[in-house]
């Protein structure tokens, strides 16, 4: 150091470690680092919980009602005074469209069940009218095929229905019959009692021809006062049989007025019989067949049965 007159009085030598000085330097400097780290820690954590409360926990909210809705919880609603700012906004929005979407549900299942209710109804109708329809058509189909006087098979139905059994009995090869009747003198006992005498009588004649044949005969008013059987799987012989039973039963008929207009004093029929396969193979040759065998029988004196093999007779 200087002194006074530049004498100089003395040297003063100063000595340090660096070592020591850069380790308390980084002894610092960590200290800071983890100071800075657990502030760090410290505020994110304290972030997390403030945007837990204002945003995750609501959103994750948000997400669970959205979900209930999806499933048909259409009663879910978010709690919006909880919630701040747009976090708020969105869980109104969200209940508000919630709400819509409830009504227009409800709307729309009011409006389905009206539907169905209108349909049920309509369908209900239409089977009415079904019904209505498959019975007119039964009506009209048994018009079709059925004598309205008689109740009889009529005309047309005969010739169809005799078709159809005569080619099953040609595969099958079995018997046929037909009978062709005519009620005697009917004209004179229409003429004398009238047309509604008339009419009774051929119901009862239907009458006593459909107790006297078994069910799976067939019975016809062929027109007028004249009828057809057909005798399903029956030879000659027995058809013969069956028509003179049927002569018996209408000659023993107490018919009122018969005893004032018949020339016998009763009401009687005639009945010619045909048989498949000996008198005829189609429905012409046989219904021709009994036909003449008919009118033999008339020929004879009425009230009686002639059968179409039978030999005729001369006078």
């Amino acid at each position: 150091t200087g002194g006074e007159g530049g004498v100089r009085w003395g040297t003063l030598v100063a000595s340090f470690s660096l070592l020591e000085v850069e380790s308390a330097i980084a002894s610092r400097r960590m200290s800071l680092a983890l100071a800075s780290l657990l502030v760090i820690v410290i505020t994110g954590l304290t972030v997390y919980q403030a945007l837990s409360g204002l945003v995750i926990v609501p959103v994750r909210e948000l997400h669970s009602a959205a979900v209930r809705i999806k499933e048909g919880d259409l009663s879910v609603r978010m709690d919006a005074e909880t919630t701040e700012g747009e976090l708020r906004l969105l869980a109104q929005v969200f209940n508000e469209m919630a709400s819509q979407l409830k009504d227009h549900t409800a709307q729309l299942e009011g409006d389905v069940q009206r539907r169905n209710d209108e349909l049920q109804a309509a369908n209900q109708e239409l089977e009415l009218i079904n019904l209505r329809l498959g019975k007119a058509l039964a009506r009209l189909a048994d018009q079709a095929n059925t004598d309205g006087l008689t109740g009889l098979l009529n005309h047309r139905r005969l010739q169809e229905k005799l078709t159809l059994e005569l080619q099953r009995c040609l595969r099958q090869e079995h018997p046929l019959s037909v009978l062709m009747i005519d009620v005697d003198h009917f004209k004179s006992y229409n003429d004398y009692h009238g047309h509604p005498r008339g009419d009774h009588v051929l119901r009862e004649v239907a009458s006593i021809f459909k107790q006297s044949l078994r069910d799976l005969d067939l019975v016809a008013r062929y027109g007028g006062e004249e009828f057809a059987v057909v005798l399903l799987d029956t030879p000659a012989g027995a058809a013969a049989l069956v028509a003179e039973k049927l002569r018996a039963a209408v000659e023993e008929y107490p018919f009122p007025g018969a005893e004032l207009s018949q020339p016998l004093g009763r009401l009687t029929i005639s009945v010619g019989v045909a048989s498949f396969p000996e008198d005829g193979l189609s429905p012409v040759e046989i219904l021709d067949a009994a036909d003449r065998a008919l009118y033999r029988a008339k020929d004879r004196g009425r009230n009686g049965v002639v059968s179409a093999g039978e030999r005729p007779e001369f006078s």
